[in-house]
């Protein structure tokens, strides 16, 4: 939803930077990132995705290298560690959210709602997840006592994020030089 919506907006570069794959919501965040990119017929180049660690001193130095290097025209956090350290880089960079770089930050907080400007970001269904939690919890403490002994049963559940809209994304400015040439 997070690339969709910069497509949408023109965005043509777009980077990624996202937890490591090993972990399963690394590799899905970055599937989403690389299906919308190819539904869009962009080009979802190696050079503008950038994984590791759920560390904002990763996710600083990634988004730096990555916004010196390749000049995305927007970015993507693929956690809410990763927003933390974007959100350090583009201070130290000195750049502008949107004029110089949109950014669509992961787990929506209410501290997004107070960065200037408030921040497009990918909210997730907590309470619906913590109230799922819970109930497998008590379920599975019931069923103790019936099947001592027994394994716990696995269980799957899928909760879709959706994307809040706000001021940090915006259509990509062209430079003066990119507009001559083109």
């Amino acid at each position: 939803a997070a690339t969709e919506h910069l497509v949408e907006l023109g965005h043509q570069r777009i980077a990624f930077v996202g937890v490591t794959p090993t972990l399963s919501t690394g590799q899905d965040r970055v599937r989403g990132y690389r299906s919308a990119l190819a539904e869009a017929r962009i080009d979802s180049s190696q050079e503008l995705i950038a994984l590791g660690p759920p560390r904002a001193s990763f996710a600083r130095k990634a988004f730096i290298e990555l916004y010196s290097s390749h000049r995305p025209s927007a970015v993507v956090s693929g956690g809410s560690q990763v927003t933390g350290g974007i959100l350090q880089g583009i201070a130290e960079l000195g750049l502008s959210v949107p004029g110089d770089v949109s950014f669509v930050a992961y787990n929506d907080s209410g501290f997004y709602e107070s960065w200037k400007p408030r921040l497009t970001a990918i909210a997730l269904p907590v309470r619906e997840i913590a109230l799922a939690g819970s109930a497998a919890l008590i379920r599975r403490i019931r069923e103790r006592d019936t099947r001592a002994g027994a394994a716990a049963d696995t269980q799957h559940a899928l909760y879709l994020p959706r994307l809040k809209v706000r001021r940090s994304t915006a259509a990509p400015v062209r430079s003066p030089l990119r507009a001559e040439a083109g």
